[in-house]
């Protein structure tokens, strides 16, 4: 758990003081379980599993967790029954869970086979018992249909926002976060569809270097730089490398829609 495990801690410490034993079980998603965590740059990325996830004392006691840790870092969680586990999280209702901004009662937030195969492949335990494909719902057809819709739906809207030079959006993709993001978030897609796994940032960028055409590889290095704080490569035309990025997110979905 590097660079996690004293706020894993804290957050658990809360939910433990305000409710014991509330917490069933306990999972590391994201970044962290894929080994690729960057202190003051990564989210942490939480699955909480308790018996009772609509018991207003868990939900009061999640909510005080995520308190505990909101200053320190940026989160994305949510909270789980067991039987939740069993169900194409698709057609799940929605279920508390909470981002850096606020707990919601209610929400959808990580509700999502990446989710789900993540939890059974890859996750990091922190409570609770091990889950694999084979003790809970995994499809791995749902999760490259699901893949293929978030190209279709959020990469290509992710791409005509920030594709208006002078937009609020259009402006962000000046930033090296956000070039970070589209270069290296699209890849990862482009990475479940082709093999059917999941894998962090840097990793995807790594298979992207391979996998697409030779004229992107500068860009996808830079876009590894930017990951882990170096920046090589940032020093020339901040137009060119936006453009750039613009084109490799259009490309990849592009390659991404047509070629699985």
């Amino acid at each position: 758990m590097t660079g996690t495990g004293d706020l894993v801690s804290r957050f658990l410490g809360a939910a433990d003081q305000a409710a014991p034993n509330c917490v069933e079980g306990l999972y590391l998603l994201g970044s962290a379980a894929f080994d690729d965590f960057q202190p003051g740059r990564s989210d942490l990325d939480i699955v909480v599993v308790t018996r009772n996830p609509g018991d207003p004392s868990v939900v009061s006691a999640i909510e005080q967790a995520r308190r505990s840790i909101a200053g320190s870092i940026a989160t994305d969680g949510v909270v789980l029954g067991w039987d939740d586990l069993q169900q194409d999280p698709i057609t799940a209702g929605p279920r508390p869970c909470f981002d850096s901004a606020a707990f919601h009662p209610s929400g959808r937030i990580m509700l999502d086979p990446v989710t789900w195969h993540t939890l059974a492949r890859y996750a990091i335990i922190v409570r609770g018992p091990r889950q694999t494909e084979s003790s809970m719902w995994c499809d791995r057809t749902a999760l490259k249909h699901w893949t293929h819709g978030n190209l279709a739906g959020y990469w290509t809207d992710w791409h005509r926002r920030h594709d208006s030079p002078f937009s609020s959006a259009g402006l962000t993709a000046f930033h090296p976060r956000v070039v970070e993001w589209g270069v290296l978030g699209v890849s990862r897609l482009l990475y479940t569809l082709a093999t059917g796994g999941l894998t962090s940032k840097t990793g995807a960028g790594l298979y992207a270097r391979d996998a697409m055409p030779p004229r992107w590889r500068a860009l996808i290095d830079i876009g590894i730089s930017i990951r882990s704080g170096r920046r090589a490569g940032l020093a020339g035309n901040p137009w060119h490398l936006r453009r750039e990025m613009l084109d490799y997110v259009a490309q990849a979905i592009a390659h991404g829609r047509l070629h699985y």
